[in-house]
Parts: C-alpha cells; structure tokens; sequence
C-alpha cells in the first residue's frame, strides 16, 4: 500500500490519482493524503502530489505519544546494524502533536541509535510538524537506504505511519521553468506542475511513460494536442511523458516561442517522446488532419486580461463573454473532427469576486450543447478542480472532458 501527500488544493490531487489509478483504489485521508492500492508509484508522473510512500504499519491510536514508542522501537530494530550515517526526517500531518514532541521523537532516535554505534543526522521541524517538499527534496529524502523520511498521518480511526520514497523535485520543475530560452508573462504563466496534472487528467495512465512503469506493452502510437500552445509548457511536459506532441496557436509569436523551448528541452532532457508539429492556427476553426488520431487533447485556453483586484460587474461581463466565446468556438469546433470518446482536460478561467466566491463562465452549463459529457470522479466533485493562488482574481477552473456521441456538424 502506498500513500501520497496531497498540496495545498488536494481535490486536484485526488483527481489527479484517481485518473491513474481509479477511484476504487483511492482512500482518501481527509485533506492532507491518500492511500493508493498500488504495488509501485514514481512521484515524478504526478503534479499535485507533495511526496509519496510506503505504509510500513497503521496503529488505532491518535496519540502521539504511543506512536512515537512504536517508531522508535521500530527504527532502532531495523536500523542498530547500519553500516552508513544516516539522515532522518519525521513529517506528520493531521495529527494532534506539535513540533516539540516530533522533535523529541528524532532525538530519542539519534541517542538511542549512538549507543548502537550508528551516527544519524537528524533534519528537526521548524515550523510545521512536517517538512516542507522543499527540506525533504535538497536533503535527498526517501532516494536512497540512508536518507529516510517518515510520514506519519492521522485518520478517524488512527495513524498510519510510511516511510518515503521521494518527494516533488522542485529543482527540475524551476529548470524547465526558469531556464528554458523563451518565457512571457503577458500570455500567462504556466507552472510546470499544474501542465503535468492537466495532461494526466486528460489521458490518465493511458501514457507511454506509466504504461513503462507499470511493465505494460504500448500498443499504439500515442498522440496529444495543445490547441492554444503559447510557451510550449504543456508540450514539453508531454513530451516528457513520451507522447508524440501536437501544438498550434493563433499568435506567431507563440509558435516561435515554443520551437525554441521544445529544442532547447531536446537538448538539456533527451526526453522519451517528441514534439511532432507547431503551427499557427485559430483554434476555433482550424482543421487539426491529425485529430482522428490524438490519444486526448491538453490545454490552458484563453483566460482573458488579468486583473490584480475583482473587476467591476460590467467589466467581468465583457470579459466573460469574449472568453465564453472563444472557448465555445473552439469546443465546437474540435467536437467535430475528434473521436467520440476522446478525453480532454482544458484550463478555462474563472474569477474571484469581492466575497470571495468564483464567477464562472456560461458554457460550463452546457458543455453537452457543445458536444462533451463532463468526466465524474469517484472521490471529488468536477467542479471543485480550480487552480489558485492566493489574492489571484483569475483562477484556472479544469474541465476533464469526454466526447459524446451526439455531436452537430
């Protein structure tokens, strides 16, 4: 059994592991984890998932105190042996402790252990009773047999209590981002993390790379779309993944843009797929020859002019109704040239209001209109998807789509 820390929006976690995994094997652990019924995960295929790892053991206790002993005896069994120093994390979520007692627990450890005759570096909690994804990726935690992280959980019925098998490598999520020849605020950025999870709710483990993992045959050739491609985030993400990559966009600009950064990913990650054509094109009404042949389409659409306050009513109604437009066009115009059954996950806006509520666009209410039944999920609701940060007016709602049968021409 495995369990996977979720970030700071877990119902895009959640939907994101259920896409890979089905919600049947999904329990969900409140808002901090999951446990996944799984023999192997790797955390590099997912992009809202903080750390993942093995359940070691689950004690029906809430108290801290009792499950400190257990891991203390435990880690002392497994560990008095150790030819290696060792460097150990404790991280704890949900759970009524603090950063004392936590604390406390990796001292007792180390004292114990040096009457062992093993040295064990301790990585002590500052603020949090768990270490930041940050702490645990620069000290190489959950990589290797001498640098270990225990992830202890709390549940209603008690803790559980995994040891790590990595967390989210930030310093390759900032190099794709941040070192790549072309960038463009204006048009949007788009982090790394969130193209990785659009492209996971759209195909699910139907991908070359977790097919690999999980020792399956690819049996076709696996085609994917970005339809409004601006930087080529989305594309690079997929082409990491191992899909032949599709991208237009209206701007020349853009596809410029994206060549350079798809060349210059070539280079730097010898990734395992490739970027097959970029071209301009208005995505309400271009002809996609290819489309007959895509395994699922990824995108962030339009989001309309940003804002750093709520706008007016009559402004956020101008804005509105051109994106509405835009992406009902383009909605329409794909329904007609891909399979039935093809699946989708597009990036559309929404804004924050003065109360602090979100404003979202028309169409969602008419999505099978326009030729696409909106994907369920077992474990979230789908219109819970949204993407923010805080004190961000535009928000970024993700619509997991599938084609229906019923499409007009």
């Amino acid at each position: 059994m495995k369990i996977a820390i979720l970030g700071r929006q877990p119902e895009i976690g959640i939907a994101e592991l259920e896409s890979i995994f089905s919600g049947e094997n999904i329990r969900v652990l409140g808002q901090s984890a999951c446990l996944i019924n799984t023999p192997k995960i790797n955390i590099s295929h997912f992009g809202s998932i903080l750390k993942v790892g093995e359940v070691v053991f689950e004690l029906k206790t809430q108290d801290w105190k009792t499950v400190s002993e257990k891991i203390v005896k435990d880690f002392v069994r497994d560990f008095k042996n150790a030819n290696h120093k060792i460097t150990l994390g404790i991280s704890s979520y949900n759970i009524k402790t603090s950063v004392t007692e936590v604390n406390k627990t990796l001292g007792i450890i180390k004292q114990k252990m040096k009457k062992e005759g093993v040295s064990v570096r301790t990585i002590n909690n500052k603020k949090d009773t768990n270490l930041s994804t940050a702490i645990s990726h620069n000290n190489k935690l959950g990589l290797s047999d001498n640098k270990i992280e225990l992830i202890t959980v709390g549940t209603s019925k008690g803790i559980i209590v995994a040891v790590s098998e990595g967390s989210q490598n930030i310093t390759s999520y900032a190099r794709r981002d941040q070192n790549r020849p072309k960038r463009d605020a204006f048009v949007g950025m788009l982090p790394p993390k969130l193209a990785q999870t659009i492209i996971n709710l759209a195909s699910g483990k139907d991908q070359p790379k977790i097919l690999s993992f999980y020792g399956k045959e690819l049996q076709k050739e696996y085609n994917i779309l970005d339809p409004f491609c601006g930087t080529g985030t989305i594309l690079q993400e997929a082409v990491l993944k191992g899909f032949k990559a599709y991208g237009s966009d209206l701007n020349p600009k853009m596809v410029d843009y994206s060549k350079q950064n798809i060349e210059w990913l070539m280079q730097e990650f010898k990734p395992f797929g490739e970027v097959k054509d970029i071209a301009i094109a208005d995505a309400t009404s271009n002809c996609w020859k290819y489309a007959n042949t895509l395994s699922a389409i990824a995108c962030e659409t339009y989001l309309g002019q940003p804002f750093s306050a709520p706008p007016s009513d009559k402004k956020l109604s101008e804005v509105k109704e051109t994106c509405n437009k835009i992406i009902s066009n383009f909605l329409k115009n794909l329904a007609k040239q891909i399979p039935e059954g093809t699946p989708l996950c597009i990036a559309i806006p929404t804004w924050r209001t003065k109360n602090g509520d979100f404003s979202h666009l028309p169409l969602v209410d008419f999505l099978e209109e326009l030729g696409y039944n909106r994907k369920e999920f077992l474990r979230v609701k789908p219109n819970s998807l949204i993407y923010f940060r805080e004190n961000q007016v535009v928000a970024r709602e993700l619509l997991v789509l599938i084609r229906s049968k019923n499409v007009k021409s």
